[in-house]
C-alpha cells in the first residue's frame, strides 16, 4: 500500500501545483496595466495615495469630527500589504524655527496614531513643506512617525541618511523604497534644482536634518538599491501645480529613474491627477504614475485644482504585474458623501459630517390599496419577496430566476398612489446578472408588477425615493456601479419619472460607496442625499 499512497500523494501535489491562483478581487478598481503573460500570482499588494496634509482647514475639520472619521471612508483603499503616502505637513509641536511665508502647513502630532491605525506604512517627507517647522520640526516629525511604526522616506539627519533606501521583506519579496524632492521652497538654501549633467550640484538643505533631492546622487542611491531588492519603488515630489500633464522635466527624470532601476515611480505635488505611463529607458521598463493628486488636502472643490486617485500595484518576483486606480471624489479633504439637490444638480456639502445610515429594512408596510389598511412586504436574504394581507401571502416572486435586493415604499411614478419600488437582479441571455427597477402596485383588485424597467447599463446597488424639491414629486436616487449584487457603487445619481420610465438627471463624480439614503440632516424638512463608504 505504501507505493500507492506515495503515488497518490504525488498526484495530489502535482494537481494542486497545476491549479492557477485565483484572480485578485479588483472590485472598485479600474485596471490600467497588466503585464503580458501574468498568471495572477501576487506577492505584494501595494497601495499608494497622494498629498496628505493635516493642517489649516483640514485641522478644523478634524477638531469637529475626529481623525478617525476623516480616514474611515478610505479603509478599503488603504488595505494593502504596503501603503504609501506623501506627508505635506510636518506633525510637530515645534514652532520656534517656523519658516516665514503664508503657506506653512504644520499639523498636530496627536494625529499620528490614527494614521498608523488606518494602515499607512510609510510616508515621504521629501517635499517642499517638510521643513515648514524648521530642522527641529522635521527631526521631531521623523522621530514620532518612526516610533509609531510608520517608516519615514526621503528625510534624515544627513544627506546620506535621507538618500538611504528603506528595504523590507514582504511575502518573500525584497522591496526598496526611496523618496526624492524636486520642488524648491523660497526659504531653501542656494543651488536650485539639480541638472542632469551637474555632479557638483549642492543640496539646498543645511544639515543636520534635511531632505533627499532628485539629483545624480539620488540616481546612485537608486542603482545601489536595485542590487539589493526585487522591487524598487521611488516616490518623487515634482511637477507643476494644477497641471494635468507632466512637464518635460518630469518626463526626462522619469526615464532616468527607470533606467537607474526603478520599477515604480509615484509622483506628488501637482494637487491634480496626471497620467500613468509605461516608460522604457536603458533597456528597462517601469511604471510611472506622474501624480496621484490629493488624498487629504483642503483644496477647492474645482476638479481642475483638486483631484486625486488611489493607486494599487500588484507585484510578484518578476516585478510589477498589474496596476489599477480608484478615483477619489474630494471636497475639503473628505470624500463627498452628502449632497443637496438644487433642482438640476446635487451640490456637495463638506461642512456637514454625514450620519451613519441604518441597515436596509427587511420588512415594510405599504397601503397599496389606498384604503388605510396596509399590506406587509418581507425581503429574505435569498432575494425572495412575500407580500402579506392579514397574514396571507398575496404576492411573491413570479420567476425562480428573480432575486430582489432592495424594496422602497413611495410614489415612484407620480400617479398619486403608493407603490413599492423593487430592485431586481436576474440573468440575461448570457447568464450575466443584470439589475432592473420594477414597480409593484395594486391594480384590478390584486397586487401585480405594473412597470418593469429594462436592464440598466450600469448595475444599481442601492436606491432611495424622496421629494428632493418639495414639489410633491418623488425623485429616485440611485447608487450605481460594480458587477454583482453587493458590490460597492461608484457613482450617485438622481433620476426622474417621465411618464414611460426613469431618466437620469445628474450623476456624481466617481467614488466608492456601499449604501445610500435620504436624511434631513439640518432639520429643515428637506432631504439630503447621503452615501456611506
Amino acid at each position: 500500500m505504501k507505493p500507492l499512497t506515495l503515488l497518490l500523494s504525488l498526484y495530489l501535489l502535482v494537481a494542486c501545483a497545476a491549479s492557477p491562483p485565483p484572480a485578485p478581487d479588483l472590485t472598485g478598481w479600474h485596471e490600467v496595466y497588466r503585464r503580458p503573460g501574468w498568471e495572477s500570482t501576487v506577492q505584494l499588494d501595494l497601495r499608494a495615495v497622494g498629498d496628505l496634509m493635516l493642517a489649516r482647514h483640514v485641522a478644523t475639520r478634524i477638531e469637529r469630527s475626529g481623525m478617525e472619521a476623516l480616514l474611515a471612508p478610505w479603509s478599503n483603499l488603504l488595505a494593502g500589504d504596503l501603503t504609501l503616502a506623501n506627508l505635506e505637513s510636518p506633525l510637530t509641536q515645534e514652532r520656534e524655527q517656523l519658516r516665514p511665508g503664508p503657506y506653512r502647513l504644520v499639523g498636530d502630532p496627536d494625529h499620528i496614531p490614527a494614521l498608523a491605525a488606518a494602515g499607512i506604512d510609510a510616508l515621504s517627507l521629501a517635499n517642499n513643506h517638510a521643513l515648514d517647522a524648521g530642522p527641529a520640526g522635521l527631526a521631531d516629525t521623523y522621530g514620532l512617525l518612526q516610533t509609531s511604526g510608520i517608516t519615514v522616506l526621503g528625510a534624515g539627519a544627513s544627506e546620506t541618511t535621507a538618500l538611504t533606501p528603506h528595504i523590507q521583506q514582504v511575502n518573500g519579496l525584497r522591496v526598496a523604497l526611496l523618496a526624492l524632492n524636486d520642488v524648491a521652497d523660497p526659504a531653501d538654501g542656494p543651488g536650485g534644482l539639480a541638472r542632469a549633467d551637474d555632479p557638483a550640484w549642492r543640496n539646498p538643505d543645511t544639515f543636520p536634518w534635511g531632505r533627499a533631492w532628485l539629483s545624480l546622487a539620488a540616481l546612485d542611491a537608486l542603482r545601489n538599491s536595485r542590487a539589493q531588492a526585487d522591487i524598487v519603488i521611488v516616490m518623487v515630489h515634482w511637477g507643476v501645480e494644477y497641471s494635468p500633464e507632466p512637464s518635460a522635466r518630469q518626463r526626462a527624470w522619469a526615464e532616468r529613474l527607470v533606467a537607474a532601476g526603478a520599477d515604480l515611480v509615484i509622483g506628488a505635488h501637482p494637487h491634480v491627477v496626471q497620467p500613468i505611463e509605461v516608460v522604457t529607458a536603458g533597456e528597462r521598463v517601469g511604471i510611472v504614475a506622474y501624480s496621484l493628486g490629493n488624498f487629504i488636502f483642503d483644496g477647492p472643490p474645482d476638479p481642475a485644482q483638486n483631484s486625486g486617485m488611489a493607486l494599487r500595484v500588484l507585484c510578484d518576483q518578476q516585478g510589477v504585474a498589474l496596476v489599477a486606480t480608484a478615483p477619489l471624489d474630494l471636497v475639503a479633504a473628505t470624500p463627498t458623501s452628502l449632497w443637496r439637490w438644487d433642482g438640476s444638480h446635487a451640490q456637495p456639502d463638506p461642512t456637514q459630517l454625514p450620519p451613519i445610515l441604518p441597515s436596509h429594512p427587511t420588512e415594510i408596510v405599504a397601503d397599496l390599496r389606498g384604503n388605510g389598511v396596509p399590506l406587509t412586504a418581507t425581503l429574505s436574504r435569498e432575494g425572495q419577496i412575500h407580500l402579506y394581507d392579514a397574514g396571507q401571502i398575496v404576492w411573491e416572486n413570479e420567476s425562480p430566476a428573480w432575486r430582489f435586493s432592495r424594496m422602497v415604499v413611495g410614489d415612484p411614478n407620480d400617479d398619486g398612489r403608493v407603490e413599492v419600488l423593487l430592485l431586481l437582479w436576474q440573468p440575461d441571455a448570457n447568464g450575466q446578472l443584470r439589475s432592473q427597477p420594477y414597480i409593484l402596485g395594486w391594480r384590478g383588485g390584486r397586487p401585480q408588477i405594473i412597470w418593469g424597467g429594462s436592464p440598466t447599463p450600469i448595475p444599481i446597488q442601492d436606491m432611495a425615493l424622496g421629494d428632493l424639491e418639495g414639489d410633491g414629486r418623488s425623485e429616485l436616487i440611485v447608487l450605481e456601479g460594480g458587477k454583482q449584487p453587493g458590490d460597492p457603487g461608484e457613482s450617485v445619481s438622481v433620476w426622474r419619472w417621465h411618464g414611460w420610465g426613469f431618466q437620469r438627471e445628474w450623476r456624481s463624480p466617481a467614488g466608492t460607496w456601499t449604501r445610500l439614503g435620504l436624511v434631513d440632516v439640518e432639520g429643515d424638512g428637506r432631504w439630503e442625499i447621503v452615501a456611506q463608504p
